[in-house]
């Protein structure tokens, strides 16, 4: 069996409520509220669930108030580090408060988990709304890479990479439940919702199916049927900088301007000149005037 799987677990909110203050957030959330799975995967309570991830984007340009519960001050600052890798590729800005954030961060629950984009703003103040509960100072930086850019992509409304329409994971499901129930403690409806659970293509927006996406669960292959693996994928994939700057898009760059200036010269012929000078002329404004110039 493989390396024991730190696992994040998904959260979820009632998806009618998700949508709602989704909408409040940005009109750009116009969610479906007639979801459904897609044929042939695992069934589960859709309202309880919550999946209407394209209601859950924030607002272009926003800045999302962010502060932690507890912490100590070296973990914090290296989650602060990882986390605004996002930025480079998203048109948003992180603005990291002492208190009262609209994501709240703690370290102190059990495993690592986040609300699903605008769904933190349904969470009661006080309650956290991301964890990191395996991080510590003596944790490796490939850790703090792998979780906390995969958490807040989470916190930015991005689904687990898995559960993507097109995944299509030759699950050996017995082994799957075998394992997660041994490792995890999950029951087989925990399994079914976290692990085979896909979204159907008319509930989220989505890319190209991405196994090298930071949103990715590793899959070893002593869980798939064949030799099909996913590896812990520990940084963003090429599709996933792709993807973030598909949903939150940087306004472009001005073009660069060349400036040009059109003048029309005028000399005055000499022979309507009584000074015998010469006289330069733009606009009708003279800006010269040479001395001594000989008429005919």
């Amino acid at each position: 069996m493989p390396d024991v799987i730190r696992a994040c677990i998904d959260k979820f909110i009632d998806p009618y409520l998700a949508a709602e203050i989704a909408v409040d957030e940005t009109l750009e959330n116009k969610p479906d509220l007639e979801v459904f799975r897609a044929p042939g995967t695992h069934s589960r309570d859709l309202r309880e669930a919550g999946v209407l991830l394209t209601a859950r984007k924030w607002a272009a340009s926003r800045a999302i108030k962010i502060s932690f519960i507890d912490g100590e001050g070296s973990v914090i600052d290296r989650v602060k580090k990882q986390a605004e890798a996002w930025l480079d590729y998203i048109n948003l800005k992180f603005e990291w408060s002492d208190s009262n954030g609209e994501i709240r961060i703690t370290f102190k629950d059990e495993g690592s988990w986040s609300y699903i984009g605008t769904s933190s703003l349904s969470i009661p103040a006080g309650e956290a709304t991301m964890c990191f509960g395996w991080l510590t100072p003596t944790e490796s930086e490939t850790e703090y890479s792998r979780v906390v850019k995969h958490e807040f992509g989470h916190a930015l409304g991005f689904p687990h990479e898995h559960s993507h329409p097109q995944a299509g994971i030759p699950w050996d499901v017995p082994r799957v439940y075998e394992y997660y129930q041994r490792t995890q403690g999950w029951t087989k409806e925990d399994v079914d919702s976290q692990v085979f659970a896909r979204y159907s293509e008319s509930q989220t927006q989505f890319s190209e199916y991405d196994p090298k996406s930071i949103m990715h669960y590793p899959v070893p292959n002593e869980l798939t049927i064949g030799d099909w693996e996913v590896g812990w994928n520990v940084d963003f994939s090429e599709g996933d900088k792709k993807f973030a700057s598909w949903q939150y898009p940087k306004a472009p760059s001005p073009p660069e301007r060349k400036v040009t200036t059109k003048t029309k010269f005028c000399v005055t012929p000499v022979s309507q000149v009584k000074s015998s000078n010469l006289i330069l002329t733009s606009s009708g404004k003279t800006i010269g005037e040479f001395k001594g110039v000989d008429a005919p």
